[in-house]
């Protein structure tokens, strides 16, 4: 036995197997939406522009398409707005 397996015979002899172990965990993603809203964040908007910014991000799929029609976020922010002033 050369000095190399004897190092390893001791170090295996010197370990349980009821140790634990250790297995790096992969770092978690951020979804398309938390990305988009950080990147909406750090625009110089105003109010109107940022709501529908976070309007858009929304209504986004998995996939990153828009499920809604653009035309009908507009409207909706509108009469929200609308009702905000009453």
């Amino acid at each position: 036995m050369n000095d190399y397996e004897e190092d390893y015979a001791i170090e295996k002899a010197n370990h349980s197997n009821d140790e634990e172990i250790y297995q790096p965990l992969a770092q978690s993603r951020e979804s398309l939406t938390e990305h988009l809203r950080k990147q909406l964040q750090m625009l110089n908007l105003d109010e109107h522009l940022y709501m529908l910014g976070e309007e858009i991000i929304g209504n986004l799929d998995v996939d990153g398409y828009l499920k809604r029609n653009l035309e009908e976020i507009i409207n909706e922010l509108k009469m929200l707005r609308i009702l905000m002033s009453l």
